[in-house]
């Protein structure tokens, strides 16, 4: 978890950091495409290092949502926070409980929703 926190500590640079690395021919010259980049690589991260999501897929629907989220938050508050991700998350439970119904009917062996709990009420104890 402390590589996740470490995407929303503004001393770090993690984000951007991460953003050169994959993209290493973008340059801050295009502002609009490298803040595309940067909040892309940002809903990735979000999603990949975060060992409390369910599921390790970066599938469509949470990756544009948090690419919207995050993009709103940078043009508006000039940083993302953890604050926007954990209120992604709290949108997603409901999906989430869904997603459990699904594998149950498919017979495989879903975590429980206490477990999809358990995840969420852990990232909210550290989020302070």
């Amino acid at each position: 978890m402390e590589c996740y926190y470490k995407l929303y500590d503004e001393d770090e640079n993690v984000i951007e950091n991460i953003a050169k690395q994959a993209f290493p021919t973008l340059s801050h010259v295009n502002e609009l495409l490298f803040n595309d980049i940067y909040v892309y690589t940002a809903s990735v991260c979000d999603i990949v290092l975060n060992s409390n999501y369910p599921d390790i897929e970066c599938a469509r629907k949470p990756l544009e949502r948090r690419f919207q989220k995050f993009k709103d938050s940078l043009l508006n508050n000039e940083s993302i926070e953890l604050d926007d991700s954990i209120s992604i998350l709290q949108e997603e439970i409901p999906e989430m409980k869904k997603k459990v119904v699904v594998e149950k009917d498919n017979e495989e062996e879903p975590r429980s929703e206490e477990a999809y709990e358990q995840n969420f009420n852990e990232l909210f104890d550290h989020s302070d």
